[in-house]
Formats: structure tokens, C-alpha cells, sequence
């Protein structure tokens, strides 16, 4: 059971990392204007990609921190230069399909054919130490001869 949970967490976080931003390549010229972005990734010719932090380019030299060491390296080295943006759009859609989602749940419980109107809400009865466990349960969980 805490294994799924853990993996649901894991999958809804990623969601929500991946709906809220995007990655969008830039020019030089934008680095190098009074827009800054806090980081860039550079792909290389050899596909590796690093996080450039702090980026700057003074003519044909893109200026940075890698791993908080500082380091100059030619424009003719990088492939793609892309940083990362929020997106408004994808934002939306999560919002919206979470919320949609919580809503069908909600629906679905209340909805239920299975458990009757009339049925009766009983405690669990079951103890723990000094506190008795209060948990609402339907009554046909904790007595036998009870239908739900």
C-alpha cells in the first residue's frame, strides 16, 4: 500500500514539475540583453548538457558557473542553448484536469450502488492502548448479520 502511494506522489509531482514549466531555446542576443534567467542548459556538440548558472556573452564567449566553479567557454561549443519558462497554458490544463478528476472522486463516493442510503455508520470499536479507535465504518464491516 506505501509503495503505491509513494509512486502516486512521485507521478503527480513529475506532473506538476512538467505542466508548470517548459524549456524554450534562446539566442545569444537574449542572454546578452537586460533579460536574465537565473540558469541556462547548453547541449554540446557531444549531447552532453550542462547547467550554466548566472549566464553572461561577451562576444564569442558564453560565461557562467558550473557546479559553483566559474567557466568561459566559446559560442562555437554549444548546440542549443534552452532555459526553462513558466508555462501558463500547461498550468491551466493541470489545474484543470485535477480539479476535474477530484470532482469525477467525489461524484463516484457519493454515487456508490453498492452501499445503501439507509445504511447504518458504526465504530470500528477497536482499541489501541487507552484510545479506542472511533473510526466511521459501515455497520455490515463490523457486525455479520448486518446488510449494507
Amino acid at each position: 500500500m506505501r509503495k503505491r502511494w509513494f509512486a502516486s506522489l512521485a507521478i503527480t509531482s513529475a506532473a506538476v514539475l512538467a505542466g508548470c514549466h517548459s524549456m524554450r531555446p534562446v539566442s545569444l542576443a537574449e542572454i546578452g540583453s537586460a533579460r536574465t534567467w537565473a540558469h541556462v542548459w547548453v547541449t554540446q556538440p557531444d549531447r552532453s548538457v550542462i547547467e550554466l548558472s548566472g549566464p553572461d556573452v561577451r562576444g564569442d564567449t558564453l560565461r557562467g558557473f558550473v557546479d559553483g566553479k566559474y567557466q568561459e567557454m566559446p559560442v562555437s561549443q554549444a548546440v542549443e542553448i534552452r532555459v526553462r519558462e513558466r508555462d501558463t497554458g500547461r498550468t491551466a490544463v493541470l489545474v484543470g484536469t485535477a480539479a476535474g478528476a477530484t470532482l469525477a472522486a467525489l461524484i463516484y463516493f457519493e454515487n456508490r450502488s453498492y452501499v445503501s442510503p439507509t445504511a447504518q455508520t458504526c465504530t470500528s470499536g477497536n482499541t489501541t492502548g487507552d484510545v479506542a479507535d472511533d473510526l466511521p465504518v459501515a455497520c455490515c464491516r463490523v457486525q455479520i448479520n448486518t446488510s449494507c
